[in-house]
């Protein structure tokens, strides 16, 4: 199944986080900041995390998407660039590994991975909805905290029998409850950057339920969402 826009979609000059931050994003976000240590914990962390470095390990073990590698993908990141008018357009990585994902990492200059799971199971109109997902965690300033709660879950697991893991316990937990609220906030930039509502309402559901789209309905699927909610 493709769905190609029968429109152009319009690029959002000077659009900031806040038109579509949703409201549990920011109030996790805050809860966050307010953890005793959080904030010296983010600064000393940062100061020892060599941003090259991981970012050199996606060079060394994934493919960088470019005109001439996944051009498909990397325009798809160009063009979502553009109509979020972000300043720069962000590296991505393409990851052999079957799992269905994407993150956003990093600090100073942020960048896409994708994995080959996630691109085998999206046509290109729910891949544009996956890619515009992440460039809005780039663009609330996501990144910083997902690569965070990903070095932190590394210590916590090497020092498990150790004080520092319970340490590091309460911010880890604050990390992840944040992380699940974001998610929402930046379904709604994926929404922003495709335009395509039936392309965001499809990839909710694959993502969910695979690629047997024929076995699935919007309506059943939207109704066990409201049930969730109640």
């Amino acid at each position: 199944m493709t769905s190609v826009p029968d429109r152009a979609r319009v690029r959002l000059t000077g659009i900031s986080s806040r038109a579509y931050e949703h409201p549990a994003d920011r109030s996790a976000l805050v809860a966050l900041r307010k953890l005793t240590g959080f904030d010296v914990l983010l600064r000393r962390l940062f100061g020892l995390f060599n941003e090259r470095a991981f970012r050199l390990t996606y060079m060394a073990s994934a493919v960088r998407a470019s005109e001439r590698q996944f051009p498909h993908v990397y325009e798809l990141v160009r063009d979502g660039s553009y109509i979020l008018d972000l300043p720069d357009v962000p590296e991505v990585f393409v990851s052999q590994d079957p799992t269905v994902n994407a993150m956003a990492l990093g600090r100073d200059k942020p960048f896409i991975v994708i994995t080959t799971g996630m691109i085998n199971l999206y046509d290109p109109e729910e891949l544009r909805w996956v890619i515009g997902h992440e460039l809005g965690h780039i663009l609330s300033g996501h990144a910083v905290y997902r690569t965070m709660l990903l070095i932190l879950l590394r210590l916590a697991s090497r020092a498990a029998f150790l004080p520092l893991a319970l340490a590091l316990t309460a911010i880890i937990w604050g990390l992840e409850e944040w992380f699940r609220k974001s998610e929402l906030s930046c379904d709604r930039a994926g929404l922003l950057a495709g335009q395509d509502l039936d392309a965001a309402r499809r990839a909710l559901m694959k993502l969910a339920g695979g690629a047997y789209l024929s076995e699935l309905n919007p309506d059943a699927f939207r109704e066990q969402a409201h049930e969730y909610d109640a």
